[in-house]
């Protein structure tokens, strides 16, 4: 247990608001500092997590799993999911689905797909485990409705059923229709794509064109290496892309690709 606090008179660490106090920001801020300690990281999650954290207790979930104290992790995880923390579903699934309580962790994945309908975390899980018959016509009706979350795992569950021109139609439909997750459907779709050497360099170079333009840029050198991958990578490319698309007229899937890239 955490016992080593500031003598009288001196600055208290985060740490010693942490066990001391009540506030659970200062837990999380003496993360920071913690270091390698993963016994204090995990009483730090521990204290967050009694002080009301959901996140502090999605840590301790990652702290006790590192333990393989897999069932701590399954009941914390569980808690969470109840309060409304749709990553601890998710972990909840996870857990669930490696003590082989399918039906359970199918029920904690769709909690975390249908909440987050913005990073669809769980939806390729429940997918695949929405194989049956009525697990699977739930997410196509629910698609057939226009939720995102079920069209993705949808797409998984047709892929995980061994239908991979049907996963491929939903992901491809995703793709075309879905504004704020456009890039997760068309990366899945096209996983199913073939695509002939002149087609997939293109594809290469717009796919090291999104690495370079997404990376952080921590400090100056990094910042001079984006530079110039952007620099390298992301030039105009649409003389190309019209030719290939001359060149490969009525072959409707390369034509999906090149023009979703």
């Amino acid at each position: 247990m955490f016992a080593s606090f500031s003598s009288y008179g001196e600055p208290k660490s985060d740490a010693d608001r942490c066990f001391s106090g009540n506030d659970p920001k200062f837990c999380l801020s003496a993360l920071v500092t913690a270091g390698t300690n993963n016994e204090l990281k995990q009483q730090l999650f521990a204290r967050a997590c009694k002080l009301g954290s959901l996140y502090g207790c999605h840590g301790l979930v990652a702290a006790l799993a590192e333990k393989k104290d897999i069932d701590g992790a399954l009941e914390v995880a569980s808690n969470n999911c109840e309060r409304g923390y749709f990553f601890s579903c998710e972990s909840a699934g996870y857990f669930l689905e490696k003590k082989g309580r399918l039906d359970d962790a199918r029920r904690n994945y769709l909690r975390s797909c249908s909440i987050d309908n913005d990073t669809l975390r769980g939806c390729e899980s429940l997918g695949r485990l929405s194989v049956g018959s009525d697990a699977k016509e739930l997410l196509a009706g629910s698609c057939a409705k226009q939720q995102v979350w079920a069209c993705f795992a949808y797409g998984f569950a047709e892929k995980q059923a061994g239908r991979p021109e049907s996963a491929k139609k939903v992901f491809m439909a995703g793709c075309e229709s879905s504004r704020a997750l456009k890039d997760r459907f068309c990366e899945e779709a096209f996983k199913f794509i073939s695509l002939p050497a002149d087609v997939q360099d293109l594809f290469s170079w717009e796919e090291s064109c999104t690495h370079w333009r997404g990376e952080p840029a921590f400090d100056a050198e990094r910042a001079k290496q984006i530079e110039r991958g952007v620099e390298e990578s992301c030039k105009d490319r649409s003389a190309k892309r019209a030719t290939l698309r001359k060149k490969y007229q009525g072959e409707r899937d390369i034509l999906f690709v090149l023009d979703n890239l």
